[in-house]
């Protein structure tokens, strides 16, 4: 690559990469429940709310496989790209 080519690179990574944080925090919020349900021993349905630090680091656990999944899939992308585009021998 060239010195170009690899600025291009670099900087397309790094807007997968907050792609892929702006799609987490968007899944997280969407999806990690501020509390839970669960039944006791009797059939009683409980509803407890979890912290709010235990909240946020379930939404930066998915924020930080997003983003590290849309990483990896640009990398291979780009790989395959390199080698469909090599020349024949």
């Amino acid at each position: 690559m060239t010195s170009s080519n690899e600025e291009k690179f670099i900087k397309n990574f790094l807007y997968v990469l907050v792609i892929g944080i702006i799609v987490g925090i968007g899944l997280g919020v969407l999806f990690v429940s501020s509390n839970y349900k669960e039944y006791l021993s009797d059939g009683t349905l409980v509803t407890t709310k979890i912290s709010d630090l235990e909240y946020i680091v379930k939404i930066l656990k998915i924020t930080f496989i997003s983003s590290f999944t849309f990483a990896i899939s640009y990398s291979f992308y780009k790989f395959y790209q390199k080698i469909r585009n090599s020349p024949k021998r």
